[in-house]
């Protein structure tokens, strides 16, 4: 068992006093560990816990990166929360934590062996959480602005996923929640108030969920005030959504194996889109252009439909319903 505690204390420049009293904690059980923090300015607090899957048992391998740069970083001396910013319960895993501005916060656990996790906040303010509950699972979480949200769940058993979330703004909301193995989530939000309204860190809907094997679901999100949500259920379906105005929202629901849905929001914005596929090896393609376009599609009831529909101009409705296998519609307002 190694613990090790830093503190950097008072510099006094002429008559005014300013006290940098970071704080740095680590604690690893077991071989080869490798932990590496560096702190600059006043009131950061640092906490990194390194040990076997079980606790109390010895980790080998681990490898933990935290700098922190500014003021009051991860300082939680207003509650009764634990320090930590890395907990780490297995072998061969890495973390690496920036922190670049005040009063951010952040949290990653990998319970596992071989995760890789890199969080990256530069702002003020922003909040973000990785939790990697599995094995070869990779993480990103880069955000660059002040009071933005990002949470990636990897749940319990979840395996060789690769989970990324990059937002460039402020106050953007990415959530991310995958159960399964060998699925990709991408997303991306430049602009400002993306998916504000969802909950931060718990209860639903979440910009991605996922349950199941081999999907990929993409979101990007180039404005402000866009909201996207992604459900997905089953195997190997793949889901994309992009927006690139502002006040546009989308919804897509995907229950059954092999289905592909994309989604485009263009223009002067507004637009709504729901799209359902609640079978296997269906096709959805929705793209928005214009102003206030809205679209409805949902296939049920068989496999092997196909649906596209492509809206320019103001205020058009469109509303897809396939039910059985193999039909096809395409739906064109201009």
């Amino acid at each position: 068992m190694k613990k090790v505690i830093f503190c950097a204390v008072a510099l006094i420049f002429g008559t005014s006093v300013m006290a940098q009293s970071n704080e740095s904690t680590v604690s690893q059980l077991g071989d080869n560990n490798d932990n590496t923090v560096y702190q600059e300015g006043y009131m950061n607090q640092s906490g990194v816990k390194v040990e076997g899957k079980n606790p109390d048992t010895p980790g080998n391998g681990n490898t933990t990166k935290v700098t922190q740069i500014g003021k009051r970083n991860n300082d939680r001396d207003n509650d009764d929360s634990e320090d930590l910013i890395v907990l780490v319960r297995g072998n061969n895993n890495s973390n690496t934590v920036k922190q670049d501005g005040n009063d951010n916060r952040t949290f990653s656990y990998q319970r596992g062996n071989g995760n890789t996790s890199d969080i990256l906040q530069d702002g003020n303010d922003n909040l973000s959480q990785i939790r990697a509950l599995g094995n070869w699972n990779d993480s990103y979480i880069d955000q660059i602005g002040n009071h933005n949200n990002s949470s990636i769940v990897l749940t319990n058993g979840s395996d060789g996923n690769d989970a990324d979330i990059y937002q460039y703004g402020n106050r953007n909301n990415g959530r991310a929640e995958v159960t399964g193995d060998w699925n990709e989530v991408d997303i991306d939000q430049v602009g400002h108030y993306n998916n504000s309204d969802l909950p931060k860190f718990s209860g639903d809907p979440k910009a991605a969920l996922i349950t199941g094997d081999g999907n990929y679901v993409r979101l990007n999100q180039l404005g402000n005030y866009n909201e996207g949500v992604t459900t997905v259920s089953g195997n190997w379906n793949d889901a994309i959504t992009r927006q690139e105005s502002n006040w546009n929202k989308s919804t897509t629901i995907q229950n059954g194996d092999g289905n592909f849905s994309r989604t485009k929001q263009f223009d002067s914005g507004h637009h709504q889109s729901t799209t359902t596929q609640e079978t296997s090896w269906n096709e959805s393609n929705v793209t928005q252009n214009g102003y206030m376009q809205y679209s409805t599609v949902l296939q049920t009831g068989g496999n092997g439909n196909t649906s596209t529909v492509t809206q320019s101009g103001s205020y058009n409705t469109s509303d897809v319903v396939q039910t059985g296998a193999g039909n096809t519609s395409v739906v064109t307002q201009k």
